[in-house]
């Protein structure tokens, strides 16, 4: 078996050679020809290698998640319909993680809404808004750096529809 190598190698030139010498397209230079070969090699190593995850019958689960329950112990999750509540859960966990900022306390949000869709997040912007007495301070603090610069508001406001003639003269 210590010749294996060489006789492989030996081989695959002689196939290499014969495809050249049958002209088909894409087979015309024996570096193409090697390269699709190394190409479908890695292809049936990475079918192998799904093959080996899956099991073939695919009633195993790849990932083996781990969840702490009620009494903090974690357990492993090996189905659906363990899996999906756990990290239901983990998801209302981290996006309600700005529940107790201050951008999400009632008076923040009654004057400027949940998407700061309302008049005071103009009124931030010119510099008119006036913040109730209960706001939180840093709030304030950060509406008062909001303001838009007298020499930003000077220069109006900007052009920013770009169509196809302009975007390919801007690249040329």
């Amino acid at each position: 078996m210590e010749n294996a190598p060489a006789w492989r190698d030996e081989h695959n030139q002689s196939l290499v050679d014969a495809l050249v010498a049958k002209g088909k397209a894409g087979n015309s230079l024996a570096e193409q020809i090697r390269a699709r070969m190394k190409r479908e090699k890695t292809a049936i190593k990475l079918g192998k290698a799904f093959h080996a995850i899956q099991q073939r019958d695919n009633k195993h689960a790849v990932l083996k998640p781990v969840a702490t329950n009620a009494e903090d112990v974690d357990e492993e999750l090996d189905f659906q319909a363990t899996m999906v509540p756990a990290m239901a859960a983990s998801n209302r966990e981290r996006q309600q993680e700005c529940l107790d900022t201050p951008s999400m306390e009632p008076v923040f949000v009654a004057d400027f809404g949940y998407l700061a869709d309302m008049a005071a997040a103009l009124e931030v912007i010119n510099g008119t808004y006036v913040a109730p007495d209960d706001m939180n301070a840093y709030l304030v603090e950060l509406f008062d750096m909001m303001k838009m610069p007298d020499s930003i508001r000077a220069k109006g406001s900007l052009y920013c529809l770009v169509d196809t003639a302009g975007n390919c003269a801007a690249l040329k």
